[in-house]
């Protein structure tokens, strides 16, 4: 999974980003991968993230479709930079509070990235 790769480079806000893509075309990683690749050199920090106009975000996530998860992930950016210092927080229940983070990906991210001991189970 790309998910526990951008982990062990120590890239953590790419796993909120790349949780989102991942969940799109039926998980299929080889499908959805250009558009992260474009996504991520169009907007690569979460700063860029939580600033991007929403016309430009929706055209950047065009042809994926879920157009809400593209809200929530910026949404979820503008929390973490304003709340976090721009920082991924390291604690399952403030995950869990970012907008589009459930209890499945709240976990995933929580263990993989910070070795939390919480599940991950979809």
């Amino acid at each position: 999974m790309i998910i526990i790769n951008v982990c062990y480079h120590g890239e953590k806000i790419k796993i909120l980003i790349e949780s989102g893509f991942q969940r799109l075309c039926c998980n299929r990683q080889e499908a959805v991968k250009p558009y992260f690749d474009r996504f991520m050199e169009a907007l690569p920090t979460v700063y860029d993230l939580a600033e991007v106009e929403d016309d430009r975000l929706m055209k950047l996530w065009e042809g994926l479709g879920y157009y809400n998860r593209a809200r929530n992930l910026k949404a979820a950016a503008q929390t973490i930079v304003q709340e976090y210092g721009g920082q991924l927080p390291a604690d399952y229940d403030k995950l869990l509070s970012l907008k589009g983070i459930g209890m499945y990906t709240a976990g995933a991210i929580g263990s993989i990235a910070f070795e939390l001991q919480v599940p991950a189970v979809d």
